[in-house]
């Protein structure tokens, strides 16, 4: 996963955030439901195989916690989203995964 670079996401754009052999997990912004809450829809593919979800994020919560890492989150408005990519062992001085 990258790190540092603040990345910024309008409704319905996607973002690969990892990749591996034949696999790929995206990001979409879903934008806003509520005035307190956010969407984030994620998706993991590996060859022909596919799964997807909507995650409903409350507005306070800064960090989404993701298998290899975490997505920062910078700022959040109905129309985009702000984040940065966060390897899990930086934020506790560990080498990144």
């Amino acid at each position: 996963m990258d790190t540092g670079q603040v990345y910024e996401l309008k409704i319905n754009e996607s973002m690969v955030i990892a990749r591996g052999w034949l696999a790929k997990l995206t990001v979409v912004y879903a934008g806003m439901p509520n005035e307190s809450t956010y969407s984030l829809a994620l998706t993991y593919t590996s060859c022909h195989n596919s799964i997807g979800y909507n995650l409903f994020i409350p507005k306070s919560q800064s960090e989404v916690i993701l298998t290899k890492g975490r997505l920062v989150i910078q700022r959040v408005t109905p129309t985009n989203i702000s984040f940065r990519i966060e390897d899990r062992g930086q934020k506790h001085g560990k080498a990144p995964l």
